[in-house]
C-alpha cells in the first residue's frame, strides 16, 4: 500500500462519518420589542388626548368603583393623556343601573332513595336577580367626528344565589343580602367591559409595546464541529437584542447583530444542499438571516432569505410564513405612515396649553345634571328659586325647591338645595339656625316673635319666618309665616316693627283683628297722616301693599 493511498484512505475513514453524521436544530429563543401597529391611526398629527366619564355620581360608589378606577382603562398607548381638550377625547359611560323585574325565589326538589329504597324528596330554594348596567365608550376627534363607539353588557344579568332550606330564608336573602352579591357581580362585570375597552381601543388606535421572543434554528448537536459557531451566534444574537427597546431606534441593535449575522451569511454557502444534513443546516442559516432581518426591519433582505428557505425546500412552509409576516408588517407601517415599528412621540408643555383649549361634546355634564334633578325631586307645579340663606354670619348660595309657589308653608314643602360639582345635598332648614334668606326677589328673616293667635297666659315667643315688606333704621313691616307648619294664616299675619322701641305689633292681635283702621287708628293716634289715611278711601288693605303703604307713613311719622 503506497503512502498516497493510505493518506486518502484515512481521509475516507474520518470524513464519511462526520458527512453521514445525523444533525438537529432546536428552536432557541431571542427576545424582541416592538410598537404593535393600530388597525386605525390617526392623522400624524395627533399627539394629545382626554379622557372622560359620564354616569350618575352615585352609581359608582354604589358598586365600590370611582372615576379614576374607570380613567385607568381609558388609555390609548403611544399617545399622551391631558386633563382636557385634546386631539380626541374618550368618553366612557356608565348607564343608569336598574332591575328587571323582581327578585324570583326558585324551587328545586330532588328524589333520591334511602337504603330500604323509600323515596325522600328535598326541597331547596335560591333566588335569582335580573340587572342590567350598560357600559360604553365613544371616541370623537378634535372635528367632532365619532370614530368609534361601542357598548358592553346590554342585556339582562342574572344574579343567583347559594340554596337555602326554606322559602323564609330566601325571602330574608331578598331583603337583607340580595343587593350586596348583585353589587360584586355588576362590579366584576363593569371591570370585565373595561378591561374589553381598553384591549379594543389599543388594537384599534394605539401603539402597543410588546415584548416577545422569536426562535433561531440553532444547531444541537454537540458533537458536530460547527456546534460551537452556532451556540455563540445565538449568543450574540440574544446580547444584541436583548438590548433592543420599542420606544427606541434599531441602529445599535443592528451594529450588535452583526457579529450573529456575518456567522450565518458564511455559514449558508458552506454546506452542500444535496445533503440531507447539508440542506437541513443551510436552512438554518437562511431561515435565521431571514428573522434576523425581518426583526431589524430590513425587509428587503429578509425577504431575499425568505425565497431563499422556499428554494432550499427542506421546510418552505417556514419561508412562505416569513414573508407573508414581512408583507403584513410593511403594509401595517405604510397604513400607519411610518417607517419603523420602534419610535416614541415627542411632547411638548407648550402644545398641551393649545390642544387644551378644544371643549368635546360629551353627556357627563347632563347625566350629573339628571342626578341633580333626581335627588331634587321637585313635585309636577314645583319650582325652584336660586337664592341664599345666612346662618352663624355665613351666607350659603344655593336654590329654594317650592313643591307649590302658590302656598309656601316653611316647615313642610320648602327646601334648600346646596349644589356642588357632581352632587347636590338636598335639606330642610332648621329655621332656629338661620336668620335671614332670600329668593325670587323676596327676603326673609328668622325672628323671635309669638303670634296673636297663639297669645295666652305663660306661652312663649318663638322663631318665625318672617317675610320682609319695608325695611328702614325706624320701622319695619314683615308678612309672618305662623300658620300650621309655618304657612300663612288665614287672614294672614302682618307685623309692624318699631325699631326704637324693638317693639313687634301684629296686626292679627284684637285691637286690630275685627276693623283693620280702627285698630291702627288706636295704636298710631300720635301720627296724624296716618290716621287721616285710615279714615280716607276705605283705609289701609289687609295686603302686602297697604301694609307697605302704612310702614312707609309710620316711618315719616316717626323720623320726626
Amino acid at each position: 500500500m503506497t503512502k498516497h493511498f493510505q493518506i486518502l484512505l484515512a481521509a475516507l475513514f474520518f470524513t464519511l462519518p462526520v458527512q453521514a453524521q445525523k444533525v438537529d436544530l432546536d428552536g432557541e429563543k431571542v427576545p424582541v420589542q416592538y410598537l404593535r401597529m393600530p388597525k386605525k391611526p390617526f392623522p400624524a398629527d395627533y399627539k394629545y388626548y382626554s379622557a372622560i366619564v359620564s354616569a350618575k355620581p352615585n352609581d359608582l360608589p354604589r358598586i365600590g368603583m370611582s372615576e379614576k378606577s374607570v380613567l385607568q382603562y381609558a388609555v390609548v398607548p403611544g399617545y399622551k393623556k391631558v386633563e382636557k381638550g385634546g386631539d380626541f377625547n374618550i368618553e366612557v359611560s356608565l348607564g343608569d343601573f336598574r332591575y328587571e323585574g323582581n327578585a324570583e325565589i326558585k324551587t328545586n326538589t330532588t328524589t333520591t332513595k334511602d337504603k330500604s329504597g323509600k323515596e325522600i324528596k328535598t326541597t331547596t330554594y335560591n333566588v335569582e336577580t335580573k340587572f342590567v348596567h350598560t357600559l360604553s365608550a365613544k371616541l370623537q376627534d378634535k372635528t367632532d367626528k365619532v370614530l368609534y363607539q361601542k357598548s358592553w353588557n346590554e342585556y339582562p344579568q342574572v344574579c343567583k344565589s347559594a340554596n337555602f332550606n326554606s322559602s323564609t330564608e330566601a325571602a330574608k336573602y331578598i331583603k337583607d343580602g340580595a343587593g350586596r352579591d348583585v353589587g360584586k357581580q355588576d362590579q366584576d362585570a363593569i371591570y370585565a367591559a373595561l378591561a374589553n375597552m381598553k384591549e379594543d381601543l389599543a388594537r384599534t388606535f394605539g401603539y402597543t409595546p410588546i415584548t416577545e421572543n422569536f426562535k433561531l434554528q440553532i444547531l444541537d448537536t454537540e458533537k458536530h464541529p460547527d456546534y460551537a459557531g452556532f451556540q455563540q451566534a445565538l449568543k450574540d444574537a440574544n446580547a444584541a437584542f436583548a438590548t433592543m427597546r420599542a420606544d427606541k431606534p434599531l441602529d445599535s441593535v443592528r451594529i450588535l447583530s452583526q457579529s450573529a449575522i456575518a456567522f450565518f451569511e458564511k455559514q449558508k454557502d458552506k454546506y452542500d444542499a444535496a445533503d440531507k444534513a447539508g440542506k437541513k443546516l443551510k436552512y438554518a442559516c437562511l431561515y435565521d438571516l431571514g428573522l434576523l432581518h425581518y426583526w431589524l426591519e430590513n425587509f428587503d433582505q429578509a425577504e431575499t432569505f425568505a425565497q431563499a428557505v422556499v428554494a432550499n425546500d427542506f421546510d418552505p412552509k417556514d419561508g412562505k410564513r416569513l414573508s407573508e409576516d414581512i408583507a403584513e408588517q410593511r403594509a401595517n407601517q405604510t397604513r400607519c405612515s411610518r417607517s419603523s415599528s420602534h419610535f416614541a412621540m415627542e411632547f411638548k408643555e407648550e402644545e398641551v396649553a393649545v390642544v387644551a383649549e378644544k371643549e368635546f361634546k360629551t353627556d357627563a355634564g347632563l347625566r350629573v345634571e339628571a342626578f341633580k334633578e333626581d335627588k331634587k325631586a321637585l313635585s309636577e307645579n314645583g319650582k325652584e328659586f336660586p337664592g341664599s340663606l345666612y346662618s352663624n354670619g355665613e351666607e350659603g348660595k344655593g336654590s329654594f325647591l317650592l313643591d307649590d309657589p302658590n302656598f309656601i308653608a316653611f316647615d313642610k314643602n320648602v327646601r334648600f338645595a346646596k349644589d356642588m360639582e357632581k352632587n347636590v345635598y338636598v335639606f330642610r332648614p332648621d329655621w332656629k339656625k338661620i336668620t335671614e334668606f332670600s329668593f325670587d326677589g323676596r327676603r326673609f328673616k328668622c325672628l323671635p316673635f309669638q303670634s296673636a293667635s297663639e297669645m295666652s297666659f305663660g306661652s312663649k315667643t318663638t322663631t318665625q319666618v318672617m317675610e320682609v315688606l319695608y325695611e328702614s333704621p325706624t320701622v319695619m313691616a314683615f308678612l309672618a309665616y305662623t300658620g300650621e307648619q309655618r304657612g300663612l294664616n288665614n287672614p294672614p299675619e302682618y307685623v309692624i316693627y318699631k325699631v326704637s322701641e324693638m317693639d313687634m305689633i301684629s296686626l292679627s292681635g284684637m285691637k286690630f283683628a275685627l276693623n283693620l283702621n280702627k285698630g291702627i287708628r288706636k295704636a298710631f293716634d300720635a301720627c296724624p297722616d296716618v290716621v287721616a289715611a285710615s279714615e280716607k278711601d276705605g283705609g289701609f288693605e289687609r295686603n302686602k301693599a297697604g301694609i307697605t303703604r302704612l310702614a312707609e307713613m309710620l316711618d315719616s311719622c316717626w323720623k320726626k
